[in-house]
């Protein structure tokens, strides 16, 4: 991941890739860990101007029919991944 990213904490729009993020098919304590660095790096590509502008396809990978276990998180979870541009894939 630091190919992608300048020493001034901005995203280098020299560099194109793919970034894929997954999650763990067994339950563990903390369900929305790996989703938290997903969302951090979408946002920072998102704010800086989007994926078009830094050639980043960024996807995430789940086990189950959710993105979260409880169904209220996982719609307001899923709209955010939706609307900032983020691949869902379960």
């Amino acid at each position: 991941m630091g190919w992608f990213w300048r020493r001034s904490g901005r995203p280098c729009p020299k560099h194109r890739g793919n970034l894929v993020f997954t999650q763990p098919p067994p339950q563990f304590k903390c369900g929305g860990a790996p989703q938290k660095v997903m969302h951090m790096i979408a946002s920072e590509l998102y704010n800086a101007g989007g994926f078009d502008k830094y050639h980043a396809n960024v996807s995430f990978w789940y086990p189950g029919a959710m993105i979260f276990g409880v169904k209220e998180y996982a719609v307001k979870l899923e709209k955010i991944a939706l609307d900032r541009g983020v691949e869902l894939n379960p």
